[in-house]
C-alpha cells in the first residue's frame, strides 16, 4: 500500500488496540452468561481468537428476552457458524459478516459451532444482542437466502457497484405485515485505504445497535423502480462502507447484522488497476499539461483528444451492460476514440467554423461542473431519486455552462474549457500514484486535490492568455483557402509565367 496516512487514521489506529483474551484451543467451548444483560443493557461483546474450529454455550439468557441475534464478524477469511451437529443449509452460514436467529425457550441452552478453513489464528468479534418479543424480527420473512431466518445482509461486488440484499423482516409470530413494518438503510464510510483491523471492528461496533446506526450512519432514501430490500452503492475501491438496515414496528425496533465491503478483495492488496491503466495514467499526466498549458495554440490536437474522451466515456457506460472481457473493452474504448477523435479534426479541417469545433469541449466541461454539483450533496435529495427529475437538472446544468462559455470571446471561452479539463486530466492520475481522489467522504485529501484542481486552472488560463497575446483567435483550418499579402509588386492579372 503506497501514499500517506491522514494524521487522524494513525490516532485511530494506534487507539484501536483490540481487547484480545488468549487463543481458543481447537474444539473447545465459549461459555457465555448473558445474566448481566436487561431490556436497556442487550448487547453482548467479546474478542476471541479462534483456532479452526470452537462451540459456543449461551447461558443465564433473561427472562424479558424473545429472541436473540448471535452474529461472528471476521476480518479478512470468512467463518462458518451452524447450531446444529450437521452442515443442515438451512442453519448454515458462511461469511465475514454472519449471524443467525434463536427464538428463546425456557431452561434451554443454546449451542453453536465456528469454524475456518484456515489454519491461521483469526480474530472475531462475537456479539449477541437480546430483543423484545414484540421488535420485527431481521430476516424473519425469507424468501431466497438458504437458512430459514436470515438476519444478515449479503453484499455482492460488481464492477462499478455494490449490491446490498436483505430478507424482509417478521413478527414473532411469524406474521409479515410488510406494509406495517418500517425499513430504513443506512450506511457509513471509512477513510480511504484503511485496512486496519482494529479500524475494521471499530466501525462494525458503531453500526450494531438501532441507536448507534442512528448516530454513526448516514440514512439512504428509498430506490423506486427497485425492491426495497436491495440497494445498490457506487464501488470505491479501498474505501470500506458499513451498511445497516432498521426495522420499526409500532416503535418496537430492531437492527440487522451490519455488513462491509471494501469494494475489491482486501486479502489480495486491493489492486484494482490494470498495466493498461497504469500506463495510461502516466500519458495523461503528460496529456493534462499539454491541454492546460498548450491546449488552445495547439487547436488541432485538442480536438482530438476531446472528441476521443467523449466517445471513450459514452462508449464505456454501454459496454458496461455488454459481458466482456477487460482486454475487449480497452481495444473497443480505444478504437471508437481514435475514431470520433480524428472525426471531429476533420469537421474542423472540412468546415473550419471555431465555434462548432470547440462547442464539444464546452459540452464536456459542463458535464464536469454538472458532476461536482451533484457530488456536493444534490444526488442524495429525495427528489433526485426519479430519474427524469435527475437527468433535466443535470443537463439543465450543461446546457447552462455550454451557452455561458458561448456567450464569451470565443478566445477565452476556449481557453477556458481547455485549461480547466486539462487541469482534471492532470489531477486524476494522481488517484492512482497517492491513493486519494474524490470520495463519497470529503476527505482531507480530497479537499487538498479540489484545491489543485482549482489553482492549475487559473494557472493555465493566465499562461495561455499570455501566449496567444498579439496572435489570431484560432489557427486556420488546412482546406481554408490561403490569404497572399498585397503589396505594390503584387501583379494585378496574377501571377505571369513570362
Amino acid at each position: 500500500m503506497t501514499g500517506f496516512m491522514s494524521i487522524s487514521s494513525i490516532i485511530v489506529t494506534l487507539t484501536l488496540l483490540l481487547p484480545l483474551g488468549s487463543a481458543i484451543p481447537d474444539g473447545d467451548t465459549i461459555f457465555i452468561s448473558l445474566n448481566s444483560l436487561n431490556s436497556t443493557n442487550n448487547v453482548y461483546k467479546s474478542y476471541q481468537t479462534l483456532q479452526r474450529s470452537a462451540n459456543i454455550a449461551i447461558e443465564d439468557i433473561p427472562y424479558d428476552f424473545g429472541y436473540l441475534i448471535i452474529q461472528v464478524h471476521s476480518f479478512k477469511q470468512p467463518v462458518s457458524l451452524w447450531n446444529t451437529n450437521d452442515f443442515d443449509p438451512q442453519a448454515y452460514v458462511n461469511g465475514t459478516n454472519i449471524g443467525l436467529v434463536y427464538i428463546v425457550a425456557a431452561d434451554d441452552i443454546p449451542q453453536y459451532y465456528l469454524s475456518t478453513q484456515t489454519d491461521v489464528n483469526m480474530t472475531i468479534l462475537l456479539v449477541i444482542i437480546g430483543h423484545d418479543l414484540k421488535d420485527p424480527i431481521p430476516g424473519g420473512c425469507n424468501l431466497t437466502f438458504d437458512v430459514e431466518i436470515a438476519p444478515f445482509q449479503k453484499v455482492t461486488n460488481l464492477n462499478e457497484l455494490i449490491r446490498v440484499d436483505a430478507q424482509a423482516p417478521a413478527l414473532y409470530n411469524n406474521v409479515c405485515p410488510q406494509e406495517e413494518i418500517k425499513i430504513e438503510m443506512y450506511h457509513m464510510y471509512l477513510l480511504l485505504w484503511d485496512f486496519y483491523e482494529g479500524v475494521y471492528f471499530r466501525a462494525i461496533e458503531n453500526m450494531l445497535t438501532v441507536k448507534e446506526i442512528e448516530v454513526n450512519g448516514r440514512k439512504v432514501p428509498n430506490s423506486r423502480g427497485f425492491p426495497i430490500l436491495r440497494r445498490y452503492y457506487v464501488s470505491y475501491a479501498g474505501t470500506a462502507s458499513v451498511y445497516a438496515i432498521v426495522t420499526n414496528f409500532r416503535g418496537f425496533r430492531s437492527a440487522y447484522i451490519p455488513a462491509v465491503s471494501y469494494g475489491c478483495g482486501i486479502s489480495g492488496g486491493c489492486e484494482t488497476v490494470s498495466i493498461y491503466w497504469k500506463v495510461m495514467y502516466g500519458f495523461m499526466i503528460f496529456l493534462g499539461l499539454f491541454m492546460c498549458f498548450k491546449g488552445h495554440r495547439f487547436f488541432q490536437v485538442s480536438l482530438f483528444f476531446t472528441g476521443y474522451f467523449v466517445a471513450a466515456m459514452i462508449t464505456y457506460v454501454i459496454l458496461a451492460y455488454m459481458k466482456l472481457t477487460d482486454e475487449e473493452r480497452i481495444i473497443s474504448l480505444t478504437a471508437i476514440g481514435v475514431i470520433y477523435g480524428t472525426f471531429w479534426v476533420t469537421m474542423w479541417w472540412k468546415f473550419g467554423i471555431p465555434i462548432i469545433s470547440a462547442t464539444l469541449s464546452f459540452i464536456v466541461a459542463g458535464y464536469l461542473v454538472a458532476a461536482i454539483f451533484f457530488y456536493s450533496g444534490l444526488d442524495d435529495i429525495p427528489v433526485f431519486e426519479n430519474n427524469i427529475n435527475y437527468w433535466s437538472v443535470f443537463m439543465g446544468i450543461i446546457l447552462l455552462v455550454t451557452f455561458s462559455l458561448l456567450l464569451l470571446s470565443n478566445l477565452y471561452s476556449n481557453i477556458l474549457t481547455t485549461s480547466f479539463l486539462g487541469a482534471y486530466i492532470l489531477i486524476v492520475p494522481f488517484d492512482y500514484y497517492t491513493d486519494a481522489v474524490i470520495d463519497p467522504q470529503f476527505q482531507p485529501g480530497d479537499q487538498v486535490f479540489l484545491i489543485s484542481w482549482i489553482l492549475v486552472t487559473i494557472i493555465g488560463v493566465y499562461v495561455q492568455c499570455k501566449q496567444n497575446r498579439g496572435r489570431a483567435p484560432f489557427p486556420p483550418p488546412p482546406a481554408s483557402p490561403r490569404l497572399v499579402a498585397i503589396t505594390e509588386h503584387t501583379p494585378l492579372l496574377g501571377t505571369s509565367n513570362a
